[in-house]
């Protein structure tokens, strides 16, 4: 079950992805990973669907979903702004030496952008929480995508 965070617990995290976007954009070094697997979003009333993950990074991935999985998103309609940052918990089965290991986290909604072409959102989610599981499924992926030794840490 999910647990509230306490809010130090949460600016921690907080603190902790802004240290590694800024750290991102200094370096670059740990480029998006192009991914195309199912994973499994459940919204905070509790409602269950699904994406495609298209890519990963170490501080989160972006999909693609339908209009009705948009929806379920952003419950309340409007835009994401720092006033309205719907939060989710994925599932999402990542391969590492030959392994499917199972990343659960919570994330935050950055962007939904509807592709105008068909009925289809792309979504950019940020992970605002990871547990040391998590962590080390995700240090262990991106250590085999991108040839490094697992030891080194992305986060």
């Amino acid at each position: 079950e999910v647990h509230m965070n306490t809010s130090a617990e949460q600016s921690r995290t907080t603190n902790r992805v802004w240290q590694l976007v800024e750290k991102l954009d200094e370096q670059r070094q740990y480029p998006r990973v192009p991914l195309d697997i199912k994973i499994a979003l459940r919204n905070d009333a509790g409602e269950k669907f699904a994406g495609l993950a298209l890519n990963i990074s170490p501080d989160g991935l972006q999909m693609r979903c339908d209009v009705h999985a948009g929806r379920l998103l952003l419950p309340n309609g409007g835009t994401i702004d720092a006033a309205n940052r719907p939060q989710v918990n994925l599932a999402a089965a990542l391969t590492t030496g030959g392994v499917k290991k199972t990343l659960v986290a919570r994330a935050e909604v950055l962007y939904i952008t509807t592709v105008d072409t068909e009925p289809r959102c792309v979504v950019g989610l940020c992970f605002v929480r990871v547990d040391p599981q998590a962590d080390r499924i995700l240090n262990a992926f991106f250590a085999d995508q991108l040839g490094l030794e697992p030891s080194m840490s992305v986060a």
